[in-house]
């Protein structure tokens, strides 16, 4: 599903908060469900909040966001998938490195 939306651009004429308006830019794009919300402040989308994240999503043909009444501002979706998020940058959900502790050369009782 979506998990976030990012912004791009400035707008000034944006009136009010929203409901996201979600669609392809292509005919048969996967997916569904998802839904979000246009934060708006001074007259600029400020944030989009995920409001429902969908399922079925693809990073070939993304979902289409946008905000109702405004202009000057572009939105680009991340997608959950199993090895992190993939829209724009690929940003991974959990990053964790065990760290790796060397034994060698110690006796049983020299551990903690």
């Amino acid at each position: 599903g979506v998990v976030s939306v990012n912004i791009a651009g400035t707008s000034m004429d944006t009136p009010y908060n929203s409901t996201c308006l979600v669609g392809c830019l292509r005919p048969g794009c996967p997916g569904q469900g998802f839904t979000c919300s246009c934060i708006v402040s001074s007259g600029t989308v400020s944030s989009v909040t995920v409001v429902t994240e969908g399922s079925g999503y693809s990073a070939v043909n993304p979902p289409l966001v946008n905000c109702a009444n405004g202009t000057g501002q572009t939105f680009f979706v991340q997608l959950d998938y199993a090895g992190g998020h993939v829209g724009g940058a690929l940003t991974p959900k959990k990053a964790v490195v065990e760290p790796e502790v060397d034994w060698s050369g110690v006796s049983a009782t020299d551990r903690p």
